[in-house]
């Protein structure tokens, strides 16, 4: 009778035990499924991520560019002023007919002064640009349109120019024929050239530019008077000629 006791108190404590494990078992969620009762596979699966893309040349020239930027900001007006020296022969390449009195030089090496301004957007420039250049025995101006390209290097500013304009050669004609006979010699111009500009100053630049310049000049008859010199029956004709000028300057400029 006693281990019929003691045996129903044993499968008691084990009912006791086990019916928690069971049902905690029944009421578990069963795992998720996808379609066809497959599950996803883990994170970690399938092949290894690529490396990382390494810097062009091109990507590394342009962060060192970055690195070495002076900071100017950016630019919209400029003023330049110059001078320096300029060879100039009026009729170096054709000519036709006695465009200056045959006493006179047609080619000479004369100081030169001009003047500059314009606007800048990014890389690029545009305005107008006035030269003065002036020998023994005649002067040479040219009033152009620029425009211009820009390749900033940090406070090194290297730069090409092209321009077109109105040119005129004065007092050609003064020491013959006197300067009330009013002698014009002019034509148009088409001008390249190049330098750098150095910025001390975010505002302020000096610089060198060196030309090359063509000039297609013209005169007109003069209607010659009998107390005219011998020399001035050339200028009974009209003349023409083509031209070429090369100049070297020191620049200096504001930028706003």
């Amino acid at each position: 009778m006693r281990l019929a006791r003691a045996s129903v108190v044993h499968l008691a404590a084990l009912s006791a035990l086990v019916w928690p494990v069971v049902s905690s078992a029944q009421l578990a969620p069963p795992p998720p499924m996808r379609s066809g009762g497959l599950a996803p596979p883990p994170k970690e699966s399938g092949p290894p991520a690529p490396p990382p893309p390494q810097p062009s040349p091109t990507q590394f020239t342009l962060e060192a560019a970055q690195e070495q930027d002076s900071g100017r900001g950016l630019e919209f007006v400029y003023f330049h002023v110059e001078g320096g020296l300029e060879f100039a022969g009026l009729d170096a390449i054709t000519k036709s007919g006695a465009l200056i009195p045959s006493d006179s030089k047609s080619s000479s090496i004369a100081p030169l002064v001009g003047f500059a301004s314009g606007l800048r957007l990014l890389y690029f420039t545009v305005g107008p640009r006035f030269r003065f250049a002036h020998a023994s025995d005649w002067d040479l101006w040219t009033l152009n349109l620029d425009f211009g390209w820009h390749i900033p290097l940090g406070r090194v500013e290297p730069h090409g120019e092209m321009g077109a304009g109105y040119a005129r050669v004065g007092h050609s004609a003064d020491a013959l024929l006197g300067a009330a006979r009013g002698v014009a010699v002019s034509g148009f111009d088409v001008r390249l050239g190049g330098g750098f500009d150095y910025y001390p100053t975010n505002v302020f630049s000096i610089g060198a530019t060196v030309d090359l310049e063509f000039l297609r000049l013209a005169r007109s008859s003069v209607a010659i008077l009998p107390t005219d010199p011998p020399a001035a029956s050339a200028f009974r004709t009209s003349a023409s000629s083509l031209g070429l000028t090369v100049t070297a300057c020191a620049v200096a400029g504001l930028h706003f």
